[in-house]
């Protein structure tokens, strides 16, 4: 089995927008890592997110590169400060 991790592109500040979206500078990012590990040929079985707006829009541009039917799924228990049990 093989697990990749990705952090989000890089988000507007909390001034900008209290959500905090992808900027374009990370949106551009993103997009560019989907369309390597497309190029790669990297085919995934399941893209996970938070619920934070900037983790699933990193989710769904990379799921319509790796997943089949590219639809990601929100999960709980990953943002930084849940716990680990």
């Amino acid at each position: 089995m093989k697990l990749y991790l990705v952090q989000h592109g890089e988000a507007v500040g909390k001034d900008v927008d209290p959500e905090r979206p992808l900027s374009d500078q990370g949106a551009r990012e993103v997009a560019a890592l989907a369309a390597f590990l497309k190029g790669a040929g990297i085919r995934v079985e399941r893209v996970w997110h938070s619920g934070k707006l900037r983790a699933e829009q990193t989710a769904q541009t990379l799921a319509t590169a790796v997943l089949p039917g590219g639809v990601p799924a929100k999960i709980r228990g990953i943002n930084p400060k849940d716990p680990v049990d």
